[in-house]
C-alpha cells in the first residue's frame, strides 16, 4: 500500500509546513530546491511516523533523500487504537508530532491510555 509522504525543513513537524509531499491531491511538488548549506530534515508519513535526516547539500547537487521509514505500529493508519481516560486519545496515535491528549476539568495523575497496536502483518511502501 503506498502512502503519501511529507518533507519538513527544520528539526519538527509540529507547527510547520511541509516543503515537498508525495501527495498527487495536494498543490507541493515531490521535489524542493534549497541553497548550499547543512539542513535538518523530517520526512513524515501516515502510517510511519516521522524520521529526522540531516544532509549538507553542495552547490549543484541533486540529491534524493530515501530515508528509512519503518511501519509504525502505534500508527490508527495501521490499526492501532487508542481508548482510556482524558480527551483526544487518538491524537496519540495519527503520526504527527501535533500530538493534543489531555485530562480536562482534573488533574493528569493517575490518569492512563492504553494503546492496541496493529498486529497484521501488512507490507507498505512510501509513495
Amino acid at each position: 500500500m503506498n502512502k503519501p509522504g511529507r518533507l519538513y525543513v527544520g528539526d519538527y513537524e509540529a507547527r510547520s509546513v511541509p516543503v515537498a509531499d508525495t501527495d498527487p491531491a495536494t498543490p507541493l511538488p515531490d521535489t524542493v530546491e534549497i541553497t548550499p548549506g547543512t539542513y535538518n530534515f523530517v520526512v513524515a508519513a501516515d502510517g510511519f511516523g516521522s524520521t529526522k535526516v540531516r544532509r549538507t547539500v553542495k552547490a549543484g547537487e541533486r540529491e534524493v533523500i530515501v530515508p528509512l521509514l519503518l511501519p509504525n505500529v502505534a500508527s490508527r493508519s495501521n490499526g492501532a487504537t487508542a481508548t482510556g481516560d482524558g480527551v483526544n486519545a487518538d491524537k496519540l496515535i495519527d503520526d504527527t508530532e501535533a500530538t493534543n491528549w489531555a485530562s480536562v476539568g482534573s488533574p493528569v495523575a493517575g490518569k492512563g491510555v492504553r494503546i492496541d497496536l496493529a498486529g497484521d502483518r501488512r507490507s507498505w511502501s512510501l509513495a
